[in-house]
């Protein structure tokens, strides 16, 4: 589906709410943005030397 601008809404208060609260859960256990909650794939933790 394609979206141009003449057709975006921005999402109202109540559906931005309806939406955190839906992705509440995932959010916080960092499952699937690993990266963000862990050093997995961060270089500067494993160089520490790096950040000077």
């Amino acid at each position: 589906m394609e979206i141009s601008r003449r057709s975006f809404k921005p999402m109202d208060q109540a559906q931005v709410t309806a939406l955190l609260a839906r992705t509440r859960e995932a959010a916080a256990k960092g499952e699937y943005e690993r990266y963000k909650t862990t050093t997995q794939n961060d270089s500067t933790a494993m160089n520490p030397a790096w950040l000077g």
